[in-house]
């Protein structure tokens, strides 16, 4: 659905396709604004992310959290769907196939970039064999600064 706004205001909008289940539910609020307010907004939200700025682990935190990686991993030393990233940088990992791994920036890029290659041993092989493949070398590296802060 495109909308051509011309009159600045705050309007409600309705899906105006049949799309899915609970179509009458898909409503959304649309907020017009001058451009300069549009541009002031901008502004804001870039000085706000910290991958805007040298803060490499706030920077791998925002990455880890905005591409789905919490939902998995925690940072507690929970156990859920995948390890514990807590304290885990520098450690020694059994793995599924009797062999042992250090937990360094190599091992966690070849394991976001190709997760089936070395599974931890208690965990199944569930993440997203494309995991890699949307973030850029430096945001891997801004991921690997985050774990390593983890302790």
């Amino acid at each position: 659905m495109r909308i051509n706004p011309t009159v600045i205001g705050d309007y409600k909008v309705r899906c105006a396709e049949l799309c899915g289940k609970q179509h009458a539910l898909m409503l959304a609020d649309v907020m017009v604004v001058s451009k300069a307010d549009f541009e002031t907004w901008v502004q804001k939200k870039l000085a706000e992310n910290p991958c805007n700025t040298d803060d490499r682990v706030a920077c791998g935190q925002k990455l880890a959290q905005d591409n789905g990686c919490l939902a998995c991993h925690s940072i507690d030393g929970t156990k859920i769907i995948g390890p514990s990233w807590l304290g885990v940088f520098g450690s020694q990992e059994a793995l599924t196939d009797g062999s042992t791994v250090t937990v360094d920036e190599a091992y966690i890029i070849e394991s976001i970039r190709n997760p089936a290659a070395k599974i931890v041993e208690g965990y199944d092989n569930l993440m997203p064999a494309n995991a890699g493949e949307k973030l850029s070398d430096e945001e891997l590296l801004d991921i690997v600064s985050f774990i390593e802060s983890l302790k």
